[in-house]
């Protein structure tokens, strides 16, 4: 097929006109192949090649929107969505995901709906849709498991996981995320293995396994080179940034976040460019030097109020309200904090929206009023009921829960911060 065409070359009914049906179903088979050999997945960064992969999947729905053959829209719905989510744009997917889906039934095409529904998956989860994710999941897991099909229930434990990761269910996530590892091992597919390797890696660095999450990020890394995956490479690269800071090594995972963004922004990942903000800011607020986490809160809080990404959108206006406190710009804290509880809460995060109610705290602690910090930090400390917390989490809970009850409030919203700063470390619960 010729990738030149455009979405409105004028000759493409005359092309598909030209064509019989058989010959357009391998042509678009011919593209999705050489497509899904790059290796494209949605929540990596944004490239070149997934730039130039739209333009082909543009062309391919187009001749197939000339034909009156619904297997052959089914497919190029389907790799329209495909490569879209694989270019960051997880909200303009979603709309195609559904056509193909429902063409993909209404042929008969069990397999290939199921299939789809993976990817339908990732972009919901990426845009904060959690329950629709999650059932989506459940009924591409049913069929796959129907049909003894272990190479897509491989890919749902996957998606689970990056789904329970992203809802602060660590253990969950790291149980589905060694279900896809033993299948994926079985089958011996690399490429997903690749993956696998660093989705574990995340999940042990969440569950304070740093060594053993070091090895699974050595792990995918060798295989992105030997597969040649440069923007997973490259993924697990800006993960294992973060893990150098866990470790300790600040000034080390600065310098990596640093070669990491360089990256990003020549390839135009402007998702992992506000990613790198947002961690570079959680780091300069463990080093007390909140004049710079602001800046780079403040950058990232831009960038993720243009993209559907709530969470992380969330996550730097939490980071921007606690440098701006620790600053004196209390205003700017209180309004920065407010922002954030209410997108966390929207995220259903009880985690962070006790987090922003301690922050709160802090804000009214800092500006005199005892009365209304001593309310945000009970309400905060409510939020946490229910969780299963980890005996250091839960002691510092009950010393934030304290702190608004002493006199001096420049110590106590000192003290106050430096408990939170602890808490925010990889949420780990």
């Amino acid at each position: 097929m010729n990738g030149s065409m455009s979405r409105n070359d004028p000759y493409l009914k005359t092309y598909a006109d030209s064509k019989d049906a058989s010959h357009l179903r391998d042509e678009i088979a011919e593209t999705w192949q050489s497509l899904r050999s790059r290796n494209f997945y949605s929540g990596g960064p944004r490239s070149a090649q997934t730039d130039q992969a739209i333009n082909r999947a543009i062309t391919a729905l187009k001749i197939a929107s000339e034909t009156n053959d619904r297997l052959m829209l089914a497919e190029a719905c389907r790799l329209m969505a495909h490569t879209l989510n694989a270019d960051e744009q997880h909200e303009q997917s979603l709309d195609y995901y559904e056509k193909a889906i429902l063409l993909f039934e209404n042929v008969g095409a069990g397999e290939q709906a199921a299939r789809t529904r993976l990817g339908q998956m990732a972009a919901l989860y990426m845009t904060g849709k959690y329950e629709e994710s999650l059932a989506t999941g459940v009924t591409a897991e049913r069929w796959f498991q129907a049909n003894n099909h272990p190479t897509g229930l491989a890919k749902v434990y996957g998606n689970m996981g990056n789904l329970w990761m992203r809802r602060e269910q660590h253990v969950l996530a790291l149980q589905h995320h060694q279900k896809a590892r033993a299948l994926f091992e079985q089958l011996q597919d690399w490429p997903a293995l690749a993956m696998t390797y660093l989705n574990l890696a995340n999940c042990l660095s969440f569950a304070d396994q740093l060594y053993e999450a070091e090895k699974m990020y050595e792990l995918s890394e060798e295989l992105c080179a030997r597969l040649s995956m440069l923007e997973l490479f490259m993924q697990a690269r800006y993960n294992k940034s973060y893990l150098m800071f866990l470790q300790g090594r600040c000034r080390k995972a600065l310098d990596s976040f640093a070669e990491v963004r360089d990256y990003f922004d020549r390839t135009g990942s402007k998702h992992h460019l506000n990613l790198c903000d947002l961690d570079v800011a959680e780091i300069y607020l463990h080093l007390m030097k909140p004049a710079e986490a602001v800046d780079h809160a403040q950058r990232a809080v831009d960038g993720f109020a243009k993209t559907s990404r709530r969470y992380e959108h969330a996550k730097a206006l939490a980071f921007c309200a606690m440098g701006l406190s620790q600053t004196g710009q209390l205003l700017e804290a209180e309004a920065a904090g407010e922002a954030s509880r209410k997108l966390f809460e929207q995220e259903g995060n009880k985690y962070w929206v006790s987090m922003m109610g301690f922050c709160l705290a802090y804000v009214g602690m800092a500006k005199g009023d005892s009365a209304k910090a001593k309310l945000l930090a009970a309400q905060a400390k409510v939020h946490f009921q229910g969780m299963e917390l980890k005996d250091w989490v839960a002691d510092s809970l009950n010393r934030l829960g304290s702190l608004a009850l002493e006199a001096c409030q420049v110590k106590t919203a000192a003290a106050c911060m430096a408990e939170m700063l602890k808490l925010t470390i990889n949420k780990r619960l």
